[in-house]
């Protein structure tokens, strides 16, 4: 792989990671969630007490933590060493994250589950980077990337906000 292929990897993969995380959080703050049904995988996970960690719920922490690692890989060459760091090891939390809906909660969210394959490219790019000092040249202009995070934060707000934020009535259902 070259080391410009890995880099937009590592970078792809946080925006996507970004944005299934702020799509766990437009679930977690509507009266009725807009991505995931109730009762479906994404309920079990929410509801169960590893979704959150010292009363932050996980999708912010993921939400900053792949802002954090897509900053750092947009940075200067050792800044961006910093962050395949980083990715690694964000790689490897999403192995672990995955493993507890798995064998503890016995359910999978499937949001959660594009932010942990997210983490998985970009910790196997990270992991890459890790190991190859050459630079890496630009593949995409900052201004793309730019947009693609700005798509990430805003759009699933903006798709969440065409769902109704009201559950039906019992009776209804």
């Amino acid at each position: 792989m070259k080391r410009s292929t890995a880099l937009t990897l590592l970078r792809l993969s946080c925006v996507i990671a970004m944005g299934f995380s702020v799509a766990l959080i437009v679930d977690a703050t509507r009266a009725a969630p807009a991505f995931c049904a109730t009762g479906s995988g994404c309920d079990a996970v929410r509801r169960s007490g590893y979704s959150s960690l010292a009363g932050v719920p996980v999708p912010y922490i993921g939400l900053l933590a792949y802002a954090f690692v897509f900053v750092l890989a947009m940075s200067k060459d050792a800044a961006k060493q910093w962050g395949a760091r980083f990715a690694a090891l964000g790689g490897l939390v999403a192995l672990g994250l995955l493993a507890l809906q798995a064998v503890v909660i016995h359910a999978f969210c499937t949001l959660c589950l594009g932010v942990d394959i997210s983490a998985l490219l970009a910790g196997a790019a990270g992991a890459f980077l890790m190991r190859s000092r050459e630079p890496a040249p630009e593949v995409l202009p900052g201004a793309t990337w730019a947009s693609l995070v700005l798509a990430a934060l805003f759009g699933p707000v903006a798709a969440g906000t065409m769902v109704p934020n009201t559950s039906a009535p019992a009776d209804i259902r």
